[in-house]
């Protein structure tokens, strides 16, 4: 094989592979935006009562006082800045394939999924409704 094929291979070998990322960016992209659909729906159950949390998310993320007042978790944990509380995919520099995703939607809990892509998750954000009031009341890790 000559030095040129060799290139050429390679070549056609990293476009290959870049395909592949790419592809797998987009479903994840997917998956992400439908998790934001699902929590901000007017139907999900943890939307349907006197506070829903398609509401206090948002005021969540935005309002640094309330974020403060409604968080029952160390200020350490808590994600930075707080507006990244939201179903994201990160398809560039050191953190490219960092995933959040909402799971576990229901009526009187939520779950933020926080990992890389095909890996488990590194921990989830737990927001749960108390008194008819929803508090992100825990942060779980594989460890503790």
């Amino acid at each position: 094989m000559t030095l040129k094929q060799i290139f050429t291979a390679l070549v056609l070998a990293l476009a290959c592979t870049a395909q592949c990322f790419a592809a797998d960016y987009a479903a994840l992209r997917r998956q992400a935006d439908a998790s934001q659909v699902a929590v901000t729906s007017p139907s999900a159950a943890c939307n349907r009562d006197s506070e829903t949390f398609a509401e206090f998310i948002v005021k969540f993320t935005v309002d640094k006082a309330f974020n403060a007042e409604r968080s029952k978790i160390s200020g350490v944990f808590a994600i930075n800045p707080i507006a990244d509380y939201r179903a994201l995919v990160v398809n560039s520099g050191h953190q490219a394939g960092y995933c959040q995703m909402w799971q576990d939607i229901g009526p009187d809990a939520v779950t933020l999924s926080c990992a890389f892509a095909d890996a488990p998750a590194d921990y989830h954000y737990i927001f749960r409704r108390q008194g008819g009031k929803w508090f992100l009341t825990d942060r779980v890790t594989p460890d503790f």
